[in-house]
Order: structure tokens, then sequence, then C-alpha cells
């Protein structure tokens, strides 16, 4: 029962952490192609196909 436990614990260790680089690693590729972010966490590129026009 044990090493069901430690096994579990373990996948979830790994998972947080992969997460958490996968963020790192795209926030410093927002940042390094000179985007920056809003508050809700969303990267901005001047330019890029995702900006709606003004109206």
């Amino acid at each position: 029962m044990k090493n069901i436990i430690t096994i579990i614990v373990a996948i979830i260790i790994v998972f947080y952490a992969g997460m958490w680089s996968q963020k790192f690693l795209m926030e410093d590729e927002c940042l390094d192609s000179g985007g920056s972010y809003n508050e809700n966490g969303i990267c901005n590129i001047a330019g890029n196909h995702q900006d709606v026009p003004p109206k």
C-alpha cells in the first residue's frame, strides 16, 4: 500500500513540475519575441494576427 501511495504522489509531483516548466518556457518565449503580459496572463505581441483592429 505504501508503494502505491508513493507512486501516486510522485506522479502528481512530476505533473505539476511539468506544468510549471511549460509555463516558464511559454512566458520566456513570449518575452523573447517582444511581447508583454496583461493582468490575465495573456501574451500580447504587437502586430500579431490576433490583434483586433479598432472600429
